[in-house]
């Protein structure tokens, strides 16, 4: 049925990876017969125990979401299974799950890209949203920082992602730049500032230049040659 003409019809302008792409919808009746089966481990042979188990048919709407390009290639596809209402549609069924990717995207930040939110350490709730708080400030100046065209905006880009240490990809049509690597060096270069808000910047390469041999190479000047 998903394959007739006609089926897929055009939900929304959505944003994928940073691109404007357009979201298709389509949805059909389908039925779930077939047994559970576990996938559970014996803990005495450690091999994995096979067993089926049966139950009463489920009758579900299936909704297949793609994500196109404005040259029509298919960016991606979602296969939605649900028990809610026809009064509800597939659209907005392809929306809400478009948001829980934003949201799946953000709590990918938070677990990495400089911020580790599994391993802090805040005992109260008040110091964890504190923190979280913060994050999630850093998080809004990123995507903000991502989506401006300025050249001042491209050449903060760049210094961020050397700061952050990480490799980009290279390539026609690639961005320079991913969000987490941003959020990362945003962290080093507030840390930074911060630092040289109390200490000065020469006596901070002579000491590096002092301790860190062969990692560091002496200033040149003009009358070295």
């Amino acid at each position: 049925m998903l394959r007739q003409r006609g089926a897929f019809r055009a939900a929304r302008q959505v944003l994928l990876k940073g691109k404007p792409a357009r979201q298709f919808v389509a949805e059909t009746s389908v039925v779930l017969d077939r047994p559970a089966r576990t996938q559970r481990v014996d803990p005495k042979t450690g091999k994995a125990k096979h067993k089926n188990i049966s139950g009463p048919q489920l009758s579900l709407r299936l909704v297949v979401s793609v994500v196109r390009s404005a040259r029509g290639n298919v960016l991606a596809r979602w296969l939605l299974l649900t028990k809610l209402p026809a009064s509800i549609s597939a659209a907005t069924l392809a929306l809400w799950y478009y948001w829980r990717w934003e949201i799946q995207s953000y709590h990918k930040l938070l677990k990495g890209a400089g911020q580790q939110v599994e391993s802090w350490l805040q005992e109260t709730a008040a110091t964890l949203s504190r923190r979280l708080l913060v994050a999630a400030m850093a998080g809004v100046v990123v995507s903000r920082l991502a989506g401006e065209n300025s050249p001042a905006a491209a050449e903060m880009r760049e210094v961020l992602v050397r700061l952050s240490g990480r490799q980009m990809k290279r390539g026609k049509n690639v961005r320079s730049f991913t969000e987490p690597a941003l959020l990362a060096g945003l962290g080093v270069l507030i840390s930074m500032l911060d630092y040289l808000r109390e200490h000065d910047l020469d006596d901070l390469r002579r000491l590096a230049e002092a301790m860190l041999l062969g990692l560091i190479h002496p200033r040149t000047t003009l009358e070295d040659g």
